[in-house]
C-alpha cells in the first residue's frame, strides 16, 4: 500500500508516515529513468500493510492529533497510521481511562468507517477509517460497555484452554520461533507433570513464554538451550513466581540476571 508522507489541512501539515509503524518496501524503478511521468510519486511511500499495537498505555490524547511545538507539524494518531491495516488494542480494561469512555470514541469510526480529527485552530476534518480493529481483553465484553457498543463488535472469539494435541502444536511452534529443538518428551513433562501438579489449564500463551525464558537462560550462560526437565521446571517456577525458581542459581547470579534484564526475569 502507498502511505503519504504527510497531508495538508487548512494550511497545517499532518505527518502520516511513521518509520516505527510503516515498513518501507523499495519500489522497482522503471527502466526509463528520465521519464518523470513513470517515476513513483515521491510524496508517497510504498509500505507493507501496517499493524499497530497499543495496550495499557493508551490514552484519549493518543487518539487525536499531536502538535509538535518545535516543528509545528502534527503527528497522526494511531488509528490514522493504521489505515489499510490492523489496529490491536490489547489489555482492554487496563487503561488509565474507563473502558466506556475509551470505547465511546470508536462508535462512529466502527459504524461509518470514517473518523473526525480537529486542529488546534478548531478546524475539524474527516479522514478514512479503513482499519481492522481488534480488541483483546481478559474481561467479558458485556462488562466493558453497553449492549449497543458490543453489537458493533461483529465477532467475539473466546480463547479457552487447549486440548493436549493443540498444546503440543503450540509448543512446537514456540520452539521454532526461538530456535530450540522440540522434543516430544519435553511436551510430555510439561503436560503430565507441570500442568497436572499445579492444576493450571493448557492456555495457549504459556508455551512461548516458557521456551523464551529457557532461551534467555541459555544465552546468559552461553550454552545451547535444551528442553530438559530441570530447565523446564525452572522456567515454570519462574513464570508463576514459585520460590524454587531461585534455587537454580547462586544468589549472585540471580542478582546479576535481574540487573542485566532490568528485573524482567
Amino acid at each position: 500500500m502507498w502511505v503519504p508522507h504527510a497531508i495538508e489541512i487548512d494550511g497545517e501539515i499532518v505527518q502520516v508516515f511513521d518509520p516505527m509503524v510503516h515498513r518501507k518496501i523499495e519500489a522497482a524503478r522503471p527502466a526509463g529513468s528520465l521519464d518523470r511521468a513513470r517515476q513513483p510519486d515521491a510524496r508517497w511511500v510504498l509500505c507493507q500493510r501496517p499493524v499497530v499495537k497499543v495496550g495499557g498505555e493508551l490514552t484519549l490524547e493518543m487518539m487525536d492529533l499531536e502538535l509538535d511545538p518545535v516543528t509545528r507539524f502534527y503527528k497522526a494518531p494511531l488509528q490514522l497510521k493504521a489505515n489499510n491495516g490492523m489496529l490491536l488494542l490489547d489489555d482492554l480494561g487496563r487503561q488509565r481511562i474507563a473502558p466506556r469512555e475509551l470505547l465511546n470514541c470508536w462508535i462512529v469510526p466502527l459504524d461509518r468507517r470514517v473518523d473526525y480529527l480537529s486542529l488546534h485552530t478548531g478546524v475539524s476534518f474527516q479522514v478514512p477509517f479503513d482499519v481492522m480493529v481488534i480488541f483483546s481483553s481478559n474481561h467479558s465484553p458485556t462488562s466493558l460497555d453497553d449492549p449497543a457498543f458490543v453489537r458493533r463488535l461483529g465477532y467475539k472469539i473466546r480463547l479457552d484452554a487447549l486440548d493436549e494435541a493443540g498444546y503440543r502444536r503450540v509448543l512446537r511452534q514456540a520452539c521454532e520461533r526461538v530456535d530450540i529443538e522440540y522434543e516430544p518428551a519435553a511436551a510430555d513433562y510439561v503436560i503430565d507433570v507441570l500442568h497436572r501438579e499445579s492444576g493450571m489449564p493448557l492456555m495457549p500463551a504459556y508455551p512461548f513464554d516458557l521456551v523464551q525464558k529457557i532461551r534467555d537462560r541459555a544465552d546468559y550462560f552461553e550454552d545451547q538451550p535444551k528442553l530438559t526437565p530441570e530447565v523446564l521446571r525452572w522456567a515454570w517456577d519462574l513464570y508463576f513466581a514459585a520460590e524454587s525458581a531461585a534455587d537454580c542459581f547462586e544468589p549472585s547470579a540471580v542478582r546479576t540476571m535481574a540487573l542485566n534484564t532490568g528485573g524482567r526475569e
